[in-house]
């Protein structure tokens, strides 16, 4: 969760505080972990904490009723021995009959790392640690913890300047160790800034929970408070950071520490944040801002991002991944730009990101859902993909002058096939692009394609099949061209349309486009076909398909058969020269009463009857 922290004193009635306390309360009474800082900075109990100390009492009572009342230590083990720091902590006796002690601190007195420490029954196989502290008497002392630890009771600084990799390092792989499930969980409070300055690598399992709400709504933020309004690791531009498999991270923000403050443009973004060391990498709740890049992915499959933030210049960017990964619900948006109080509002570019908010190469079953992007040089691209299921607004720029910066909505290209896009789009180039491999083919749904000073939609190669979503059908902004399907695509099925105020509705330069239905309201051509739709050459078996009801035919050849399409199937052809047309036998043969001369630019219906392999094409007019 992120706090507004205004310092007033106690009582306070401003509503700023009033929505503290309560998320305050919230962490009190429904947290996991001991403790949380209150509005004034105290470090307080919460009830999972209250709990876990009367359990521990419970435990000393029980360790007093054990001991030996001659020698007194029914008495002394009912008292915790103290210590400052863990420096203190090693200075404690582990074989005396108190073998409890708590900590102020880890390294100084009051740093937030404070935390109670028992002596394990057994010191074999142990080794001096950041949760296992060897003590001068040569015996040790054990962090009590359910496996999940505060990231300061690990010695990690999380002050923002001191660089925390190797303690994070060695921290992981302690918790690695001794954890259930041979996992780490490592707590950050909101006010811990955990910075990595060099190359980490850490072990997998890993589960680092913040306390931010860095997947919430920032628009009521500064530029300050988005970066380092909550949990945060800083990553320093030219550092890998590389969780391996099934790591997790959940409210926690990512900052280029170069960014401290309110942006006029991104031309400080730098680095990549996260790059997969395994599979099944996923973040929840999380922001990444101010990196040239979030997250990296090359050979690993089903990374997922849940409701995450992101302002950066390139997003999500994911390669040879076989299985489903999932970005579900993000939003990738120069929040940093538009924060409250920015003066970059307004000036040329000021919202442009130059790179893809989601590129994926390679990837099988690749899930979209509910994605947000603004202002990218490309909200999405799909190269070489399998089966993608993608449901996303992708909006591009204006400059200060109010046109359109020339963007691209969703590209699609390679062998990426048998894919459902739905998409809306506005202020783009083009809204959707699809260049792929030929025969492949994709469908794709539109709400409204809104602004797109090239086309909303624009097919180059491949098969597609445009579809509606609502009864708006597909709709783009003044100037544009609703779909464009060029010379080189391959057949586009457009059973519904739906064109208002553009140039152009459907502009149509190939020979295998079909439109049902086409709607249209203050657009100056609703269609404009440069190419004879449809047009076969003669031959003996015409080689007519189920997605077309029209066809046109040139040359003399007799025809005896069409092929076979579906029962009750109705097309209209039109020949354009002199022909005859002869009863067949097998499949798709002619019913036309034994033979039939057509003349030239005569025109005729048939239907299809009968069942596969046996069925016959009827003259019925």
């Amino acid at each position: 969760m992120s706090f507004y922290d205004t310092g007033n004193p106690v009582p306070s009635i401003d509503p700023r505080d009033l929505d503290d306390n309560a998320k305050h309360i919230d962490e009190l009474v429904n947290s996991t972990f001991p403790t949380f800082v209150d509005r004034q900075g105290t470090t307080r109990r919460t009830l999972a904490g209250i709990e876990a100390d009367a359990d521990a009492i419970v435990l000393r009572d029980e360790l007093a009723d054990e001991a030996d009342p001659e020698l007194g230590a029914a008495m002394v083990a009912r008292s915790w021995q103290s210590a400052d720091t863990i420096a203190q902590l090693r200075t404690l006796r582990t074989d005396g009959p108190s073998r409890f002690a708590t900590t102020g601190g880890y390294w100084t007195l009051g740093d937030g790392g404070s935390g109670d420490y028992k002596v394990p029954s057994s010191f074999v196989g142990l080794v001096d640690g950041l949760l296992t502290i060897e003590a001068d008497d040569g015996g040790f002392w054990q962090l009590i913890h359910n496996g999940s630890v505060e990231a300061r009771q690990g010695g990690l600084r999380c002050d923002g300047a001191t660089n925390d990799s190797a303690v994070l390092t060695a921290l992981i792989a302690e918790l690695s160790l001794i954890g259930p499930n041979r996992g780490a969980a490592i707590q950050l409070t909101p006010r811990d800034r955990l910075r990595i300055s060099s190359n980490t690598t850490f072990e997998g399992n890993t589960w680092i929970k913040g306390s931010s709400g860095a997947g919430s709504n920032l628009s009521n933020l500064a530029a300050a408070e988005i970066v380092l309004g909550g949990s945060s690791i800083l990553i320093d531009s030219g550092v890998t950071v590389t969780p391996k498999g099934s790591s997790r991270f959940s409210g926690v923000t990512f900052t280029n520490p170069l960014i401290t403050g309110t942006l006029i443009n991104s031309s400080t973004f730098a680095g990549t944040a996260i790059t997969a060391g395994g599979d099944d990498i996923r973040f929840d709740y999380c922001a990444f801002m101010g990196f040239d890049k979030a997250f990296f992915s090359d050979g690993f499959a089903r990374a997922a991002f849940d409701h995450c933030n992101f302002d950066v210049q390139s997003g999500i960017d994911i390669r040879n991944s076989f299985d489903v990964p999932r970005i579900t619900q993000c939003q990738f948006w120069p929040w940093l730009t538009v924060a409250t109080g920015n003066v970059g509002v307004g000036t040329a570019n000021a919202f442009y990101r130059s790179g893809k908010a989601i590129y994926m190469d390679n990837v099988s079953w690749p899930e979209v859902d509910g994605v947000f992007t603004f202002g990218y040089e490309m909200g999405a691209e799909f190269n070489n993909c399998t089966n993608p299921r993608v449901r996303a607004d992708l909006e591009g720029n204006r400059d200060s002058g109010g046109a359109i910066v020339p963007t691209t909505g969703c590209l699609i290209t390679g062998t990426t096939g048998n894919g459902s896009f739905s998409i809306n789009t506005a202020h783009q180039l083009y809204g959707v692009r699809q260049a792929v491999n030929t025969g492949v083919h994709n469908k794709i749904h539109t709400g409204m394609l809104r602004d797109s000073s090239g086309a909303g939609i624009l097919i180059e190669t491949g098969d597609a099949t445009l579809e509606n979503n609502s009864t708006t059908g597909l709709q783009t902004g003044v100037g544009g061209i609703g779909v464009s399907v060029l010379s080189t695509a391959g057949v586009v099925v457009v059973p519904t349309h739906r064109t208002q105020a553009e140039a152009e509705g459907i502009r149509i330069a190939n020979t295998l486009t079909s439109v049902s239905q086409i709607f249209h309201s203050g657009t100056t051509t609703p269609v404009n076909s440069t190419m004879q739709q449809f047009q076969l050459t003669a031959a003996a078996t015409l080689l007519v398909r189920g997605y077309n009801d029209h066809w046109y035919v040139a040359g003399t050849t007799g025809i005896t058969n069409f092929s076979e399409t579906f029962n009750g199937h109705r097309i209209t052809v039109i020949f354009t020269q002199a022909l005859t047309l002869t009863d067949g036998a097998g499949a798709g043969a002619l019913r036309v009463g034994g033979s039939l001369a057509v003349t030239a630019g005569q025109t005729l219906q048939f239907v299809c009857n009968g069942i596969s392999g046996a069925m016959t094409w009827r003259r019925i007019s």
